[in-house]
């Protein structure tokens, strides 16, 4: 028998096509697979709104001070205050070497006269002060008394004891200071006198005696 025959013959002797069978159950998932390539970086999208205000951190460690800056223009002057007034009187050569109680103490030289609101008389040792505030300062050089008395010296002022100053020692130095105020319309007369109710011996010494008158105030006269 030929080729062609034994096809035909094969042909004829099938048997009929038997159907479909069931679709069997689906079997479990596979392993995942390898992650594949990063794709290409896709446009930048619009800006989005802005957010609220966050709190305010922390404040930082202080900076180092920077250099330092030009010096300005000098400013200009101001008004020249009052100058302070006075008069210094003392004894460079005394004549006088004892004051009997109740005796004013006179320094015989004008030295410095720096005011026309103070007049010094250096016969009567009395010092004229118109109205005004003064700061006062004397000193007189002492050699004892003849009873041996204390030494006392005082201030006074129209008559009045505004300050006292004492020693018991029979040589050396006696001061003393004040503040004097003289009320406004109104003239005052000051002294330094002997109080020590006994004759007092000055020392025979170049500068026995000194004083300082300073006003401390304008000058109203």
């Amino acid at each position: 028998m030929s080729d062609d025959c034994k096809k035909i013959e094969i042909c004829c002797c099938e048997g009929p096509r038997g159907r479909k069978g069931d679709q069997g159950r689906q079997g479990p998932q596979g392993p995942q697979g390898f992650q594949g390539p990063t794709g290409p970086t896709g446009p930048i999208g619009p800006t989005g709104p802005i957010g609220p205000i966050g709190p305010t951190g922390p404040t930082g460690p202080t900076g180092p001070t920077g250099p330092t800056g030009p010096t300005g223009p000098t400013g200009p002057t101001g008004p020249q205050g009052p100058g302070v007034a006075g008069v210094f009187a003392n004894t460079i050569d005394p004549e006088v070497f004892s004051l009997a109680n109740n005796a004013n103490y006179i320094f015989n030289e004008m030295e410095v006269d720096a005011s026309r609101c103070i007049d010094y008389n250096t016969q009567t040792g009395e010092f004229v002060l118109q109205s005004g505030t003064y700061y006062v300062n004397w000193f007189i050089a002492v050699d004892g008394t003849k009873s041996g008395r204390n030494i006392q010296f005082s201030l006074v002022v129209n008559g009045r004891v505004v300050s006292t100053s004492t020693t018991n020692k029979r040589a050396g130095q006696i001061m003393g200071n004040a503040i004097v105020v003289v009320p406004p319309g109104s003239t005052f007369t000051m002294t330094v006198r002997n109080t020590s109710n006994d004759t007092v011996c000055l020392a025979d010494v170049i500068g026995q005696g000194g004083i300082v008158v300073l006003k401390l105030d304008e000058c109203q006269v």
